[in-house]
């Protein structure tokens, strides 16, 4: 700590010497930086105002009124907005491979594991390699995360795209629609009042639109800033597929896959073999994996010096070993539950989606028998535009039960500790 002062202080020194003693005769900038501001409770008040006007010892009571609201008026949302015709092409590798290497604290572990493998002394030897194993896994569980999330906000921005599309069809078919009905009002065939229902549902496309546009640009950002790519005006484009397999997950193969490959299981295996030594020296990473292995007693350096004497554990030792050992059975069955939950959740996307193809596929037999009807010549322009509506909606929700599934797979396979090992 106070080396870490004196350094501040002579960052200071060097800072205050070299803007207030620049030479005229340099080359130094021309305008002196300008004073920071100072904080709001340091500020000196405007004068003839008290420094800080404090409110009334009591609190006024009113009769309840009514909270007002004003939005601009429609014609300022005219259409729905097109979206950009350039993009950045995000595909599906490369957004796993620059999550994967956008961990700079994983970095951090995987480094400092390689040097506790070199680590001289005969006191350090037998735990360097425990150490740097320790590091290396916890560095694997970072980097998991980091791709599980990139991943899901990945498949979210497909689906928004998809569904964006789908918003402008909904758009000109409403927009066509509308144009009809008004058409057959001026013709006098049709009464005005039946022309609220298409208003209303344009007005309900534009509303969503607005609202998915807002989600577009937060997706892009997250992942931008996940990803660590430079900024750009331009949106990324997901390269993906929102294809559902037509296959279940083995739950068994899953979780003995679980138990082997999951890095805080390897991490609470190798520290069930720990020394008193190298318990001391991982404190703060046990306080961070479970609060039972946090309080480990102190070692005074004469039992440790003797520890590397001895051939069996120490009492201590065993007592530490049990403990881990009851955390890790209780750990394996609640990982073992985490993934045979995401499986059965993986597994009802699965029908759901099979479900809503299939009628996807029944719209599209009637809208095809429909335009048969219609040019034979019968009067069907009404159910046919409602059938096309509701073939839109079908889609929709589909590609967002297309998404979930992906996400879901992304969940069960960061459960499983594999996801950066695919």
């Amino acid at each position: 700590m106070l080396g870490r002062l004196i350094t501040v202080v002579m960052l200071l020194g060097a800072v205050g010497c070299r803007t207030a003693c620049w030479p005229l005769s340099s080359d130094g900038p021309a305008i002196a930086a300008a004073a920071p501001e100072l904080p709001v409770h340091l500020a000196a008040p405007p004068v003839g105002t008290a420094p800080y006007p404090l409110a009334s010892s009591g609190v006024d009571v009113v009769p309840r009124g009514t909270i007002a609201v004003q939005a601009p008026s429609a014609p300022a949302y005219a259409r729905v907005p097109p979206r950009p015709q350039q993009y950045r092409r995000l595909t599906l590798s490369e957004c796993r491979q620059r999550a994967f290497a956008a961990t700079p604290l994983a970095d951090t572990l995987t480094r400092e594991a390689a040097a506790s493998l070199s680590q001289p002394g005969l006191l350090l030897r037998r735990d360097a390699s425990l150490i740097g194993l320790v590091r290396a896994f916890a560095a694997d569980e970072l980097r998991n995360r980091a791709v599980a999330d990139a991943l899901r906000d990945l498949y979210s921005l497909a689906a928004a795209e998809a569904q964006y599309d789908l918003l402008l069809e909904s758009e000109q078919l409403l927009k066509d629609q509308l144009a009809a009905a008004e058409n057959a009002v001026k013709q006098g065939v049709r009464d005005r009042r039946e022309l609220f229902p298409l208003q209303s549902k344009l007005l309900q496309v534009r509303s969503q639109a607005a609202e998915l546009d807002g989600s577009l640009t937060a997706v892009n950002l997250r992942l931008t800033e996940r990803l660590q790519l430079p900024p750009s005006p331009l949106p990324l484009w997901p390269e993906v597929a929102l294809q559902v397999a037509a296959e279940d997950v083995d739950v068994e193969d899953a979780i003995a896959k679980t138990l082997q490959y999951r890095p805080d299981l390897n991490i609470l295996r190798l520290l069930a073999t720990a020394e008193g030594r190298t318990i001391q020296r991982l404190q703060p990473l046990l306080a961070a994996i479970h609060p039972l292995l946090a309080d480990a007693e102190p070692i005074h350096p004469l039992h440790l010096l003797l520890a590397e004497l001895r051939k069996h554990p120490t009492e201590w030792e065993r007592r530490w070993q049990q403990r881990v050992a009851e955390i890790l059975a209780t750990r394996q069955r609640q990982v073992a539950a985490e993934v045979r939950a995401a499986a059965a959740r993986r597994r009802s996307l699965r029908l759901q989606a099979t479900a809503q193809q299939a009628e996807l596929d029944l719209i599209e037999r009637n809208i095809a028998e429909l335009e048969q009807r219609q040019v034979a010549g019968q009067p069907v322009v009404a159910e046919l535009a409602t059938a096309r509506l509701e073939r839109l909606q079908l889609r929709a929700a589909l590609i967002r039960t297309a998404a979930e599934w992906h996400q879901a797979d992304i969940d069960l396979r960061q459960a499983m500790g594999t996801l950066i090992r695919d």
